[in-house]
């Protein structure tokens, strides 16, 4: 465990006495998480490293997953009142599923579901945003969600490749598609001459 995280952990455990206190830390995390999606891929490594804590019978896992789901209830919401905030809990809720295992190691699958309905989302009717945003999550963690659950990964390619044939898509956002379709195809990795290609077509726009 890294220094930072260790000093959370250790403030944690000396704040949170009870498990309303524990409850609240989670609250806490999950709303700056989505203030900042860049912090928010901060705040999952540390729900990790932290979800097996428990005080009063109340679980860190348990009460982060809680909080959580009940953003991804309210996400409607968090696409019409603040985009940051949609887009900071796509980046949360991708990067949980990433990192946070069970006590025995595994996945979490109560993520599984929203995770995939989140990406799909960002590249149904939305915003150039939006998908901007579901490629930067793709491409940090495409191959991790398609070795998890291919099937629902290959719903994201589907909707993928719709966007990218759509007419009323850019250009610019075609290109990114592009990448991403073809990271797809050659299992998530690119050598270096693709990527300085396609490096070069996006600067352009």
């Amino acid at each position: 465990m890294d220094e930072d995280a260790t000093q959370v952990m250790n403030m944690v455990e000396n704040y949170a006495d009870t498990g309303k206190q524990l409850e609240d830390v989670a609250d806490s995390l999950c709303k700056l998480a989505l203030d900042n999606f860049i912090f928010g891929m901060e705040a999952a490594n540390l729900c990790s490293k932290m979800a097996n804590l428990e005080i009063e019978q109340v679980k860190f896992r348990y009460s982060i997953l809680k909080s959580l789901q009940a953003q991804f209830v309210n996400r409607e919401t968090l696409k019409k009142d603040n985009t940051n905030s949609w887009l900071g809990l796509v980046t949360f809720l991708v990067e949980l599923f990433s990192v946070m295992r069970t006590q025995n190691g595994e996945i979490l699958k109560a993520l599984v579901k929203p995770v995939f309905v989140c990406l799909t989302e960002l590249l149904g009717n939305s915003t150039e945003e939006e998908v901007e945003h579901c490629i930067h999550e793709l491409k940090r963690r495409g191959r991790f969600l398609q070795e998890q659950d291919g099937c629902n990964m290959d719903k994201v390619i589907l909707c993928l490749r719709e966007r990218l044939v759509d007419p009323e898509t850019s250009t610019y956002v075609r290109c990114l598609l592009l990448e991403v379709f073809e990271m797809s195809a050659k299992g998530w990795a690119l050598d270096d001459d693709t990527k300085a290609f396609y490096k070069d077509i996006i600067t352009r726009y």
